[in-house]
């Protein structure tokens, strides 16, 4: 190990009342190599304290050997006054750096190259920086040494790999790029040398087999839409979408989609309608071939629908085979009618006069006069019927006069004919 005697003089001067104390710090050496040391000293007088950033305390001098570049503290006191002094000692290790460990092909040309220092001291008669060849395995070791003579050591270990030969047996589709970049278009026994990872050949015999890829078109025509094999739906025509399968030599056989996609949009079911309670209805839907009606009802055919607000739906095909729905709506009411006559002659047939619908008007007030204008009967919405009598007698036949109040603003006069 080689020292350098570096003096490095630091001063600092500290008065306090009229005397003046004296902190200069002197080093041995400064910087260091790694594992040196240094003597830091200080000159003080009898009746001085010397205290030093270590914990030494009385002595002029100290013997320190830092692991890193640091610093030094001392205080000088004689306890009334005190100086304060640092020093920093700079300690110096060279990073070498030598290469990561390495595979070499044996008997190859290598170059060994470590950084880091100004001149390196290999082992196994390796000079840095200069290619030897490679034949013995093993750590490579070189010590680097820096302008101030520090030195550090670092190893690396070289791998002796040989020469290597192996067979494959590849399948491809349609052409083979081989390890060495040839590309062969037919079966056949091959060779291709390449170097491995450290440049040693490595000769690989190709017993190769070619398949070729094929080729084909999916035709469908179906209604509204189709789900394809690609995952996609699609809604119009389509010639061009194309997906890839594998064969059984797991090469690409492409499918070509050739789509013809009909609609069916011209059913109509008719326009909603409402009608009066009796009143048959006939179901006329458009635009298709053949239609279904729900409940079974037939296109064309008339039936009376139920009272109240029903939907029917009808499901129309057309020429193509493509099924549409649409729906309408009827709506039956009992219909507000007044007869202009009747016969309470006990046959059961028109033996009241009934006011249909009078019970959707809650307000409404119905009254009968005779001729003289005399009342002979009074309803409302529930008492809807007049049996032809007053107070359980019967009248005669002749005509009466009326008069129809609905509770909403509306009012209806008229003659009924009574006839036994």
């Amino acid at each position: 190990m080689k020292y350098f005697l570096l003096i490095f003089t630091l001063s600092f001067t500290y008065s306090a009342f009229t005397q003046t104390l004296d902190c200069t710090i002197t080093a041995s050496v400064n910087p260091i190599c790694l594992g040196d040391t240094a003597v830091l000293s200080i000159v003080s007088n009898p009746s001085e304290t010397v205290y030093w950033s270590d914990g030494t305390v009385g002595f002029d001098s100290i013997a320190v050997f830092p692991t890193q570049t640091t610093t030094y503290d001392v205080i000088i006191s004689d306890g009334v006054n005190s100086c304060t002094q640092s020093m920093t000692i700079v300690v110096n290790n060279p990073q070498i750096n030598a290469g990561q460990d390495q595979q070499v092909c044996a008997g190859t040309q290598f170059t060994l190259t470590a950084t880091g220092a100004v001149s390196y001291s290999w082992n196994n008669g390796v000079t840095n920086g200069q290619p030897f060849t490679f034949t013995t395995e093993g750590y490579y070791t070189v010590v680097g040494t820096d302008a101030l003579g520090c030195s550090n050591t670092v190893s690396v270990y070289l791998d002796l790999i040989s020469p290597t030969s192996s067979t494959i047996s590849p399948i491809a589709c349609n052409s083979y790029s081989a390890p060495d970049g040839a590309v062969y278009t037919n079966s056949g026994t091959y060779t291709a040398i390449i170097p491995n990872a450290v440049g040693c050949d490595s000769t690989i015999t190709i017993n190769l087999a070619v398949h070729n890829s094929n080729a084909g078109t999916d035709t469908r025509t179906v209604c509204d839409s189709l789900v394809w094999i690609d995952g996609t739906t699609y809604y119009t025509d389509n010639n061009s979408a194309t997906f890839t399968l594998q064969n059984a030599y797991g090469c690409d056989s492409v499918v070509t989609l050739n789509l013809t996609v009909n609609r069916f949009t011209t059913l109509n079911a008719g326009e909603d309608f409402s009608l009066c309670k009796g009143e048959n209805a006939t179901l006329n839907a458009t635009g298709g071939e053949t239609y279904l009606w729900s409940n079974n009802l037939n296109n064309g055919a008339s039936f009376a629908p139920a009272l109240g607000l029903s939907t029917l739906t009808v499901t129309g095909t057309d020429s193509n085979g493509c099924t549409a729905t649409d729906e309408l709506q009827i709506e039956v009411k009992e219909c507000f009618s007044i007869p202009n006559g009747f016969s309470p002659n006990g046959d059961n047939v028109n033996d009241t006069w009934k006011i249909e619908g009078l019970w959707e008007f809650p307000e409404a007030k119905l009254l009968v006069f005779d001729r003289w204008g005399k009342k002979v009967f009074t309803g409302d919405a529930n008492t809807n019927f007049w049996d032809g009598t007053i107070n359980g007698n019967e009248l005669p036949s002749a005509d009466y006069f009326y008069v129809i109040e609905l509770g909403n603003g509306e009012k209806y006069k008229g003659t009924v004919t009574l006839k036994r």
